[in-house]
């Protein structure tokens, strides 16, 4: 259990609100901040003719999230 909680060791309110408000600080005029951001949640987006897939980057890996074309 302990070697389990090592792993993946639970982050805290202050530590989650801490590096979110980070993001806070980007230029959303400046290109290059705006891509980093995008960087940091969406690891890849795939369009089809009739939906669109798109995978977050989580710790554990990406998950993905898909649109059918009549949304």
């Amino acid at each position: 259990i302990i070697q389990e909680e090592m792993a993946k060791p639970v982050i805290g309110h202050d530590i989650f609100v801490s590096w979110l408000n980070r993001f806070r600080e980007y230029d959303l005029s400046d290109k290059e901040q705006r891509q980093r951001l995008v960087d940091h949640f969406v690891n890849v987006i795939y369009l089809y003719d009739d939906r669109m897939d798109i995978f977050l980057n989580f710790r554990d890996g990406a998950v993905s999230i898909q649109f059918d074309a009549k949304m």
